[in-house]
């Protein structure tokens, strides 16, 4: 019985911690982290030919360092109806950024619908070509 209840209690904890989490995210106008502000860079798109049906557009909502608030903005995106991916990604100082990527997308017009969507949750969304 007392091991129940010490289950019960670590699962309160952790429900508590996420809904803290999830409460700074939809009160910040900015995404930041513990160091500060968050940056999103914009990745350079690769001119490549586009082959009719190909899914080659995504868009990005954002990117952090810890898989935890990651994992939190993809279940927020996820609410709007569209899918959504958490990507992690090994940078240049060997740290894992961990991306949220929403929608497969095979032209521009439908990416930047899902686009204007994301802005309204993420100032920072971009449209990254594949």
């Amino acid at each position: 019985m007392p091991e129940k209840i010490s289950k019960i209690v670590t699962l309160a904890v952790v429900v508590v911690f996420v809904a803290i989490l999830i409460g700074l995210l939809f009160t910040a106008k900015k995404i930041s982290v513990a160091a500060g502000p968050h940056t999103v860079k914009i990745a350079a798109p690769v001119a490549q030919p586009v082959i009719s049906g190909q899914k080659v557009f995504t868009v990005q909502v954002a990117s952090f360092s810890d898989k935890v608030k990651s994992d939190i903005v993809a279940e927020m995106v996820q609410k709007t109806g569209y899918s959504v991916v958490v990507v992690p990604g090994t940078m240049p100082d060997k740290k894992i950024w961990y991306r949220v990527l929403v929608g497969d997308f095979d032209t521009i017009e439908k990416a930047k619908a899902c686009l204007v969507e994301m802005q309204k949750l993420y100032k920072g969304s971009f449209i990254k070509q594949k």
